[in-house]
C-alpha cells in the first residue's frame, strides 16, 4: 500500500546518510557534534557545508569560532559517535568525558580527531538560516588529513580497508557491504 502525504513529514525517507563529527573550538571551549546533514559543495574552491539547529550548543559556538573540522570515523567508532550525540556540550566536556583523542589542526584554531580516516579543516565563509529549523554553515576547506591506506590513487574510499559509518535514523547505524560494490568504470 502506498501512502500519500502533502509536504515532507519529519522522516528518515532519504537515509542512510554518512555520519560526520564536527569539531569546534573557541578559546578554551571545545565541542563535538555528530551530524548527518552535511555535504561537499564544490571542488574549486573547496567548500563543505554542515547543517546545525540553533538549539544545539555547537550552533552559536561555530558562529563565534568561525572555524570547524569535519571528521569521518570508521564504523567501529559507532559507540563513541552515539555518546557524542547523547549529551550537550553545554553540560559536558565531551572530549574529556569520552576520552576522545584529538590533535591540533594545522590551518585553523581548532582540532581534528586522531581516529578519523579523513578530516577537513574549514574556515566559515557563510551561514544562512533558512525558513526551516537549521542553519546551513559553509566552510572553505583549508586543509585535509587522510589515512592513505583507506583510499585509492583517486582518493576514493576503499570499503574493504575501512568501514564508513552510516546513520539510518532513530539511533541506528550501519555500514556498507564491500561485496556489493559495483565498479561501472570499466
Amino acid at each position: 500500500m502506498r501512502k500519500f502525504i502533502e509536504g515532507l513529514p519529519k522522516s528518515y525517507f532519504n537515509y542512510p546518510m554518512p555520519v560526520t563529527v564536527v569539531g569546534i573550538q573557541k578559546g578554551e571551549t571545545r565541542n563535538l557534534i555528530p551530524l548527518v546533514w552535511h555535504v561537499q559543495l564544490s571542488f574549486d574552491p573547496p567548500l563543505y557545508g554542515v547543517s546545525i539547529s540553533p538549539k544545539r550548543f555547537s550552533h552559536n559556538l561555530l558562529l563565534e569560532a568561525e572555524e570547524f573540522s569535519v571528521n569521518f570515523l570508521p564504523f567501529e567508532m559507532v559507540p563513541l559517535i552515539a555518546r557524542l550525540g547523547s549529551v550537550s556540550g553545554r553540560d559536558v566536556d565531551k572530549i574529556k568525558e569520552f576520552n576522545v583523542q584529538v590533535e591540533p589542526a594545522r590551518k585553523i584554531d581548532g582540532f581534528i580527531l586522531k581516529d578519523a580516516y579523513v578530516s577537513f579543516e574549514c574556515q566559515l565563509i557563510e551561514h544562512t538560516a533558512f525558513q526551516g529549523d537549521h542553519t546551513f554553515f559553509v566552510g572553505l576547506v583549508v586543509a585535509t588529513h587522510y589515512e592513505t591506506e583507506f583510499f585509492d590513487e583517486n582518493t576514493v574510499i576503499d570499503v574493504k580497508a575501512v568501514k564508513p559509518t552510516l546513520y539510518i535514523g532513530k539511533y541506528r547505524y550501519l555500514t556498507v557491504d564491500p561485496e556489493s560494490l559495483k565498479d561501472t568504470s570499466k
